[in-house]
């Protein structure tokens, strides 16, 4: 049995397509591979380093960071009256207070939306008030 099996063995060899030609045609000599090949095929991940942790703000830093994001996002918004721009904001222990006048509610809807809108804010007294300036009669 074990002659028949190697003869089935040997057959299929001499069959198979370059098979015998390893005699004649031996493997060029190995070489180390280039820094870039062997990063690529190298099956173990490269360790990672933690980028730089992101801890959350406390305390007066927080707040101080709040009221500068608020303030920034204000000055930016072309869309909002200059008086809306230079609204109060006060922060204590992530609360955010809002104080002053705006000429209209949707100058204070922005202003609360941007307030609400920064992660840090636990919550947000909106003390704005609309005061609309009468136009003179002519």
């Amino acid at each position: 049995m074990l002659r028949n099996i190697t003869a089935i063995l040997l057959m299929q060899l001499s069959l198979t397509p370059g098979a015998c030609d390893r005699d004649k045609n031996p493997a060029p000599p190995s070489r180390p591979l280039p820094a870039s090949d062997r990063l690529s095929t190298n099956p173990t991940p490269a360790p990672t380093t933690p980028t730089t942790p992101t801890t959350p703000r406390e305390g007066a830093a927080r707040d101080a960071y709040i009221t500068d994001k608020l303030h920034e996002s204000l000055a930016a918004d072309r869309a909002i009256s200059e008086q809306a721009r230079r609204i109060g904001v006060t922060t204590n222990n992530g609360i955010v207070t809002l104080k002053g006048q705006v000429p209209n509610q949707s100058d204070r809807d922005i202003i609360h939306a941007k307030a609400v809108a920064i992660p840090e804010v636990i919550r947000v007294e909106d003390k704005i008030e609309v005061v609309t300036v009468p136009t003179p009669a002519p």
